[in-house]
């Protein structure tokens, strides 16, 4: 395997949970299939034990397996923003699949168009293989800072941008606190947080693959539906309030000082 610093990094939370390893070492597969880009691949494991890694996914010296105790999604992949070696960062889970010129895409409008984010399509996998475009309320093109969530003016809407769509500056992502501490919802905080505070790209190519599965979200849990609509008020209001104070501070800046041409 020959030794490249990695371009990304790939941040990838897991429980290790036997029914979903055929789908992490599909995901490995389509990492490996990746063309045009060096990239490594944080495991992060949500109180799963390092020994259950798959054996092709251990031994690929790109991989990095962080061990930790059971925290939830969220803290595990803010924590493993921390081991990154990549200047750019994205975020995949366990079940899903990367096309295959998924990084280099994202690496190539990011390091040219000044956009402090980029975001590609999601796909729906389907089961029979085929997949078909997720819809999005966001426009392909530039979007201002805080433009992203104001597509949304309703809990009940679809997210404008799923968070395995961008892509950013390692330090950006750790800057804004990464997907804050929720148990559910937290890929909507780390939308809101990144896309509130700067302009970006939403570009027309497929980025991800989002995995249908035969009875709905495997992660959904019984209160679901309760913390969902919760997650999406608190984060519309975030958005408005990233919003607020960046037009607060632009107000108050004060001009600057012109010293007089009088003799």
């Amino acid at each position: 395997m020959p030794s490249t610093t990695p371009q990304a990094a790939v941040i990838t939370p897991t429980r290790l949970l036997p029914e979903r390893l055929p789908y992490l070492i599909a995901l490995h597969e389509s990492l490996v299939r990746q063309t045009g880009s060096a990239w490594q691949w944080i495991l992060s494991l949500d109180g799963g034990d390092p020994r259950d890694v798959p054996e092709q996914i251990a031994q690929d010296p790109r991989v990095k397996v962080l061990a930790l105790p059971k925290c939830g999604a969220a803290m595990t992949r803010n924590l493993a923003l921390g081991v990154v070696e990549a200047p750019k960062v994205i975020f995949c889970d366990d079940d899903d699949v990367l096309p295959s010129t998924s990084i280099s895409t994202r690496l190539r409008y990011l390091e040219t168009s000044g956009a402090a984010w980029v975001a590609g399509q999601i796909h729906n996998l389907r089961i029979d293989g085929t997949s078909e475009l997720r819809p999005s309320p966001v426009p392909m093109g530039w979007h201002e800072p805080g433009a992203v969530w104001t597509f949304v003016d309703s809990p009940q809407q679809p997210v404008p941008l799923g968070h395995t769509a961008l892509m950013v500056e390692t330090d950006y992502a750790v800057e804004v606190g990464g997907h804050g501490g929720f148990i559910q919802g937290e890929d909507y905080v780390y939308t809101a947080s990144i896309t509130a505070r700067a302009a970006g790209l939403v570009v027309p190519d497929v980025v991800y693959l989002y995995r249908d599965h035969a009875n709905g979200q495997m992660t959904k849990g019984e209160s679901y539906d309760v913390l969902e609509e919760r997650v999406r008020l608190f984060v519309m209001r975030q958005n408005a309030a990233i919003m607020r104070r960046a037009a607060q501070k632009q107000h108050d800046r004060p001009l600057p000082h012109v010293a007089s041409s009088a003799a």
